[in-house]
């Protein structure tokens, strides 16, 4: 009995990756951001086009067409990084960050705090800022600020109405004790290690 050939995915070439070159930034992440939410992989080098999270191929496997292709764009989207000072390797860290993560920043064991009403509440809320590794500055509103490298949110839509509270009540409790807010808050601040900004 004749076996039935399944005809090859054309992965590079179809209405969710259209791109034939990687020529900026966008476009590197738009290639990773393919590989990890359509293809569940985690490409490595232009040799290795089918490390996956807990999977060892890309299933079903591409085509030889398809690996040349995705081996090609990620040469290009390689090079692009290095002339932006950046490694791939760093995006592809930060896209997973901010595709990936799961918890609710603001409702959460580590920070429970429903309101500020007093500096040591500031305190605490500084503090957990700092840990989440943000670039804070306090005319920002929360669903502003972009994971580094990855160009997405940091917070959800309800996270970010949460932390915009919070921000606000630091600001009038600072106020109301005759605190300068942009001295409390700017301990918030990591310029060398953040992941938003």
């Amino acid at each position: 009995m004749k076996k039935e050939v399944t005809k090859a995915r054309n992965v590079f070439n179809c209405e969710a990756f259209h791109l034939e070159h990687i020529t900026n930034m966008d476009e590197v992440r738009q290639l990773l951001k393919y590989e990890l939410k359509d293809l569940h992989a985690l490409v490595s080098s232009t040799e290795d086009f089918g490390i996956t999270f807990g999977v060892e191929k890309i299933t079903p496997p591409l085509s030889k067409e398809e690996v040349e292709c995705g081996c090609r764009l990620y040469h290009e989207a390689k090079e692009v990084c290095e002339c932006n000072h950046t490694e791939i390797y760093a995006v592809q860290c930060f896209l997973i960050i901010a595709l990936f993560k799961k918890n609710s920043f603001f409702d959460c064991d580590e920070f429970n705090l429903q309101h500020i009403t007093n500096m040591d509440e500031v305190k605490q809320f500084v503090d957990y800022l700092k840990d989440l590794q943000l670039y804070v500055t306090i005319e920002k509103p929360f669903e502003d600020y972009l994971v580094k490298y990855a160009n997405e949110p940091m917070f959800t839509k309800e996270d970010a109405e949460i932390a915009n509270r919070l921000m606000k009540e630091c600001i009038e409790v600072c106020e109301a004790n005759h605190e300068d807010v942009y001295h409390v808050m700017s301990a918030a601040r990591d310029k060398d290690h953040f992941i938003a900004c």
